[in-house]
């Protein structure tokens, strides 16, 4: 309607209105009150044209509405409704609808009318509601006129003619719900998306011929229009085309194949056919050159060429000409590469083999065994080794095998199984057929710093003896019976008797005088031919060289000019060192070395690292053989034609055979090489994969000969990992065995059904079927894990635990057999598979009866085995801290497993039988100390686990510059330097270590740092380095007794001094040892006497030793962590001051800032270093390993220490230094050298802290002092954690002897007398004694285990009396008691 046609409109509606309300005036009066006779109730006031604010049924009368129009599409608007009988609870309705009304006055009303009311052209009524009476009148209509749409732009640009259909999408400007788009004028089926986009779909009608299609959008009155016309064409498409069809050639049989069609002429209706069949096709993502298709199945079934063509609609021709895709009969697959090429023994390993030729209907084969095989397309495969096939160290044959028709099998490719054990060097034992290993410090596997002997045959471990710290070469005497094994963290040889299992001698080699000397290392063993008792040992440093030891002594006679691999000669009168380029020929005699020659020194090839004596002749690693009388070369290895062979070699005459182990660095395969002795041929070789970690190989450290065919070689660490593996080979290549066949056969039996809770033998019958008698026959089964095991028995040698058994069977005879049974009890349904191998060192002419497997099927509900738990994770956490995840990983665990914390039962979640996860909430660690973790299963069955400890730390606000422990009143003390905030600063405070409660701060002076405690426990002495003083604190009073000035006096004139450690010398309350800071600071002793004191008149030399500590009244130790020198010191004390006794380089004291701490005898470094002080020149005994605790691939540090021998335990704070900051709490047993347990420290503390103080408390508590220095602020910022349990006295959950006593140091105290050490004798004290007094816990010290020492306050003896004492081993009860009299 034009503006024009609105104006008249409005008119003629106000020439009826006026008429209208005429007459009613003069029937009524037009828009009076209704108070009259006539009129209905109400009330209100009358007014002409007046409204009323009150409610009445009177009818509104609308005369007008302001917009009277509006845009479709527009946003919600207001509308101003003018008329007569409005009241306050009037509703404007627009179009039937209730709008959100406001009551302006009597004659007028505004309303809000939504955005969705107006979106499309209409004529909308408005009324007015006055409750239930609806306004009178003309009705009044809002009129929403439809904008004029305009198209701006159209996709696709063009459509193809022939179409059955097509979509276009339409951008433009006032489109609505009412828009259509009509094509060439007739209206089409039109999609609204928003007011600028809308869609048309067009006809087969409008794509049935090339041509221009006219679009145009028109929207309906009121307003509306039709917008210009655009104009879009309709194409006839070119004859598709093909370039290529990738493949072009599909193996018979194969599953369905997707096919890459690459050509011109593509649309997305493109539609490939074979053979005339259309194909399921799509458009390459990113190609319009390029279909993809799927070939089904059911069309590969015969060999022949197929058609493929394309078919694109709209196309002229329709479908492209035939390219050919051949179905042929797949080739033998060819294996190029697999990966891994090796694996650990008895564990499943997942494979890749790359490739050619390989189908869907590839499998991998394994020793003959099909495995269940994932094709990923036709250059690769993947499988899963079950941990049956991999029960026996070597190689086994791995191939790929497609069937007929076609196919065949491809080359085998080895893969190794090897035993994941770290051996820093390895022996056989030909009388008891043991291959012995020296197990290091970080052994992960075994047990460490022992040597292990291990089955060559099954890989089996039949035991270990502990030998001592860091063990590494070894020598084997002639007869079998003594094993001699250098201790690297000792610097010592310890000798094993191998027929009692034990070490019966230990020797140290020297070394460690003066500075840059550390003590002496074995780099090389030989055992004397013919004496048992004796070995050649080369160290290396001053005085270093080739020395006989006969049962520990040295011979006085000594080889100095060098060191080397060594090897003795046909007799114990000579023997062989390599030197560099040169061996050197050295005569022995009853006084040692007597004589040397150099046998030659022409040897130009690679660094030989080895040296073998065998018939005449010297087998060196770089590949040379020399004639060991003329020192001529012999003859070369060589593995390429210019290439001599290098690495690892062993030599036996006696098949006339030498073997390298050649290493290739990058790769985890290498290659032994069998060589002829006699022409130096290469005989043969064959691989060893696994070596090192995956991307980075290894070398060999040795390769020895075992039995009739087999090697052994240990491997070195690869780059950034300290573990190894050892491998075990037995092969023709050594000797050929051929000519003497033993076909062994196994038959595996076991139910085909059982129930859980139910025992189920497994019986595996092991036959030789001749004809001649087998060798070193080995014997597998391997059951399900889920099993619990209850016994394993063999009718002949013996067997290893777990639910993979390798047994070693020994010799059968012709016709023999033997049985082995394994009885076991099923715990949950399903099917139960059980594999049993045999194998023998004989040649087995028949393979295909050398493995045997079962199935049964089990039925019934689980029954639980007994959980054992091997982590838990966070092993610390906060007391008070918020809720957190616990994840508990062992074995046994089902469905029905529950955590426990204590005894509160976890929310438990089952991940897998190795690991479950709990919910702990914050009310459970609200408390500090720990927690017991358990898992329990339910019966039947089922049973409670072993216990591990969550430790629940307790974080102290006392922000402390020092630390110290009273053994006496079992308190913390701390000194608070001037800076602190939370606390009163410039003093010092205790801290129940016990609780975590701190005491009142007392003042002592300015920035008070470290302490020391006198040896009575009635004071501690605190440097003030702000006064250069000291404060004498009364311990017992808790008061500053003294400040004492510090001073130098030389002469007459006196230097102010500070102290930066403080030692007090015991026996004494008034004489200390005084380090000053400073680059090389000194050290002297300073006597007290009331509030003054002065220093001795010796001190120690600069770079002489830092931080003293006194061993007795009359020594002190020292160590100098300010050079590279890093010598540890002793001292001898007198009237005049120090004296320096010696000065000695020793291992593990911690290099730079390292630290010492003396207890039981010993001195233990920061570093791991455990050092015996009492020998001349002091020796080590010991280097604990700094373990990779992060596993970052590289060594920490140690930042903190606390030794405690009473409790058999050192813990050392270590630092990961690569990656990620991060600090350990290790543990390590002092009686084995090994780290035992490490306890994360939070992340905000590994990521703000510098250096931490370790100290011992109480029975099972530690304190960790961490410390930072923050440039920022130029303040150290530290933090106190106190944490107390089985982590640290893991005696505690251990069951044990109780302990006995028998008397007391003194049975009869004075009262008043003040703090007492008590020493009690008895029998069976433990590590980890604790004595009560009156049943409280006093500091308990263990001096062996007949003798304890007490720490008794003098609180205890206050008054009269007597005290009842008792001492509890850990898990033991208590012992008898002893009655003390306090008189």
């Amino acid at each position: 309607m034009g503006s024009w046609g609105k104006s008249w409109s409005r008119v003629v509606c106000l020439f009826v209105f006026v008429l209208v309300c005429s007459a009613s005036l003069l029937i009524s009066g037009c828009g009076g009150s209704n108070s009259g006779s006539s009129g209905g109730s109400g009330s209100g006031s009358s007014g002409s044209g007046g409204g009323t604010s009150g409610t009445g049924s009177s009818a509104p009368v609308i005369t007008s509405v302001n917009p009277g129009s509006v845009t479709a599409g527009s946003s919600a608007l207001t509308l101003t409704v003018n008329g007569s009988g409005f009241i306050s609870t009037s509703v404007v309705q627009v179009n039937g609808s209730a709008e959100s009304t406001t009551y302006v006055n009597g004659t007028q009303l505004t309303a809000v009318v939504p955005a969705n009311q107006i979106a499309v052209g209409a004529e909308l009524a408005v009324t007015v509601m006055n409750g239930t009476v609806s306004s009178s009148g003309t009705t009044t209509n809002l009129e929403v006129d439809n904008p004029v749409p305009a198209i701006v732009s159209y996709l696709p640009s063009s459509e193809t003619a022939g179409a059955s259909s097509a979509t276009v999408t339409i951008a433009g400007t006032g489109f609505n719900s009412a828009t259509v788009i009509q094509v060439n004028g007739a209206s089409r089926t039109t999609t609204y998306t928003n007011p600028n986009v809308v869609s048309v779909t067009l006809t087969a009608a409008d794509l049935s011929a090339a041509g221009t299609l006219s679009l145009a959008a028109m929207n309906p009155t009121p307003g509306g229009g039709t917008s210009k016309p655009v104009s879009l064409n309709v194409i006839t498409l070119p004859q598709p085309t093909i370039a290529t069809v990738s493949p072009d050639s599909i193996y018979i049989n194969s599953s369905d194949t997707t096919i890459a069609v690459n050509g011109t002429g593509y649309t997305s209706s493109s539609v490939v056919e074979w053979n005339g069949t259309p194909l399921k096709t799509s458009l390459a993502n990113g190609y319009v050159n390029t279909l993809l298709a799927t070939v089904p199945a059911a069309d590969l079934t015969t060999a022949g060429k197929d058609s493929v063509t394309v078919s694109t609609p709209g196309a002229s021709p329709l479908t492209s000409t035939a390219a050919t895709v051949t179905v042929a009969n797949p080739p033998a697959p060819v294996v190029t590469y697999m990966s891994p090429g090796g694996g650990p023994i008895n564990t499943a390993s997942t494979i890749t083999l790359q490739g050619t030729g390989f189908t869907s209907n590839t499998s991998i084969v394994v020793n003959g065994v099909t495995l269940s095989t994932t094709y990923n397309g036709s250059t690769s495969l993947t499988a899963t080794i079950p941990a049956s096939s991999l029960s026996i160290p070597g190689n086994i044959s791995v191939t790929a095998v497609t069937p007929a028709p076609g196919g065949g099998t491809s080359a085998a490719q080895p893969f190794t199984v090897y035993l994941p054990v770290t051996a820093n060097d390895i022996v056989y034992d030909s009388t008891d057929g043991m291959i012995y290993a020296s197990i290091p410090a970080t052994s992960p596997e075994l047990a460490a710093n022992t040597v292990a002997a291990i089955d060559p045959n099954t890989g089996q471990v039949k035991r270990q003896i502990f030998v001592g710290s860091n063990p590494n070469k070894l020598a084997l005497s002639s007869d079998g019976t003594q094993l001699f094994v250098g201790l690297d963290g000792a610097a010592s040889v310890a000798q094993v008797d191998l027929t009692q299992g034990k070490v019966v001698n230990q020797f140290s080699l020297g070394g460690g005088p003066g500075i840059y000397n550390p003590p002496m290392k074995a780099l090389y063993l030989a055992t004397v031919p013919g004496s048992p008792n004796s070995v050649a040992v080369a160290t290396q440093g001053t005085g270093g060289g080739i020395t006989i030891y006969d049962s520990g002594v040295a011979r006085t006679q000594s080889w100095t000019s060098g060191e080397g691999p060594m090897s003795f000669g046909s007799s114990a009168s000579t023997l062989y060192v390599l030197s560099g380029s040169t061996i050197e020929q050295l005569t022995i005699g009853t006084t040692g070395v007597t004589a040397s020659s150099a046998l030659t020194t022409n040897l130009t090839q690679q660094q030989a690292t080895s040296l073998q004596y065998d018939n005449g002749n010297l087998y060196l690693s770089s590949g040379q053989v020399v004639n060991a009388s003329t020192g001529a070369l012999a003859g070369t290895f060589y593995s390429e034609a210019t290439t001599a062979a290098s690495g690892a070699i062993v030599s036996d005459s006696t098949l006339g055979k030498a073997f390298v182990a050649t290493s290739s660095f990058g790769s985890n395969s290498d290659t032994v090489l069998a060589f002829d002795e006699s022409s130096y041929n290469l005989l043969g070789s064959f691989v060893v994969n696994g070596a090192g970690q995956t991307g980075y190989g290894s070398s060999f450290e040795k390769i020895v000969r075992w039995g009739q065919n087999g090697l052994a070689l240990n491997a070195s660490p690869g780059p950034f990992t300290s573990q190894s593996q050892l491998f075990l080979f037995q092969m023709p290549l050594v000797k050929d065995l051929s000519s003497s066949p033993a076909d062994l056969s196994v038959a595996l039996s076991a139910p085909g059904t059982a129930a859980t809770g139910a025992a189920v033998s497994w019986v595996a019958t092991v036959k030789n079927l001749g004809p001649n008698s087998a060798s070193g026959v080995t014997a597998s089964i391997t059951l399900d894990p889920s099993l619990q095991i209850n016994s394993i028995q063999s009718s002949s040698g013996s067997c290893s635990s777990g639910t993979i058994f390798a047994c070693d069977l020994g010799s059968l005879a012709n016709g023999a057999s033997a049985t082995i049974t394994v009885n076991a009890t099923p715990t949950q349904a399903g099917t139960l598979a059980g594999v049993s191998t045999v194998a023998s060192t004989s040649y087995d002419p028949t393979a295909s009866d050398n493995q045997s497997s079962t199935s049964t099927t089990v039925t019934g509900g689980i029954y639980g085995a007994v959980p054992s738990l091997s982590s838990i994770s966070p092993s610390l956490v906060q007391a008070g801290g918020s809720d957190f995840t616990l994840t508990v990983n062992g074995t046994g665990f089902n469905k029905n497993s529950t955590v426990n914390l204590g005894t509160t039962a976890l929310t438990t979640t089952y991940v897998s039988s190795t690991q479950l996860t709990a919910a702990v909430t914050a009310a459970e660690v609200a408390n500090y100390g720990w927690a017991a973790i358990t898992v329990s299963n339910p019966t039947p069955g089922g049973g409670v686990s072993q216990i591990l400890p969550l430790t629940i730390y307790d974080l102290v606000n006392v922000p402390a510059s020092g630390l110290l422990f009273d053994p006496y009143s079992q308190l913390l003390y701390a000194t608070v330097p001037g800076s602190a905030t939370s606390i009163t600063g410039n003093s010092v405070v205790s801290i129940d270590p016990a609780t975590g409660s701190v005491g009142t701060p007392v003042a002592v002076g300015s920035q008070p740092t470290v302490m020391a405690e006198t040896s009575d426990g009635n004071y501690l002495y605190i440097s003030l380095t702000g006064a250069n003083s000291l404060a004498k604190f009364d311990l017992l009073g808790k008061s500053l007794a003294a400040t004492i000035p510090l001073a130098i006096t030389q002469g007459s004139s006196s230097t102010s001094v500070t102290a930066s450690w403080l030692a007090t010398m015991p026996g004494t309350d008034s004489t200390l040892a005084i380090n000053q800071p400073g680059e090389g600071g000194i050290f002297g002793i300073f006597d007290v006497s009331g509030s003054t004191g002065s220093f001795r008149t010796n001190f120690s030399s600069i770079y002489a030793g830092d931080d003293p500590v006194f061993a007795d009244a009359s020594h002190i130790y020292a160590y100098d962590g300010q050079t590279s020198g890093a010598e540890f010191y002793r001292y001898s004390v007198n009237a005049n001051g120090v004296s320096q006794i010696d000065g000695t380089t020793l291992n593990g004291m911690g290099g730079y800032g390292g630290s010492l701490q003396v207890a039981g005898g010993l001195v233990y470094g920061e570093g791991g270093g455990i050092i015996n002080p009492a020998t001349t020149p002091p020796s080590q005994v010991a280097t604990l390993p700094l373990i990779d605790f992060y596993n970052s691939g590289s060594s920490p540090e140690s930042v903190g220490l606390a030794a405690d021998p009473s409790l058999g335990k050192e813990f050392l704070m270590l630092n990961n230094l690569a990656g990620t900051s991060a600090y350990g709490l290790t543990r390590y047993d002092l009686s084995t050298y090994a780290a035992e347990s490490v306890l994360l420290m939070p992340s905000s503390f590994s990521a703000a802290t510098g250096s931490w103080s370790v100290l011992r408390w109480g029975q099972d508590g530690l304190a960790l002092l961490g410390s930072n220095y923050d440039s920022s602020t130029n303040q150290t910022v530290s933090s106190l954690l106190l944490i107390r349990g089985p982590f640290v006295a893991p005696q505690e959950l251990e069951t044990d002897t109780a302990a006995t006593l028998s008397s007391a140091s003194s049975s009869t105290l004075t009262h008043g007398s003040g703090n007492t050490m008590l020493t009690l004798t008895g029998t069976n004290f433990l590590p980890g004694v604790a004595v009560t007094w009156n049943g409280s816990y006093r500091t308990t010290k263990m001096e062996d285990s007949t003798h304890v020492t007490v720490a008794i306050p003098g609180s205890d003896l206050a008054t009269a009396g007597s005290a009842s004492v008792v001492a509890t081993n850990p898990g033991a009860s208590a012992s008898n008691a002893l009655t003390i009299t306090i008189q």
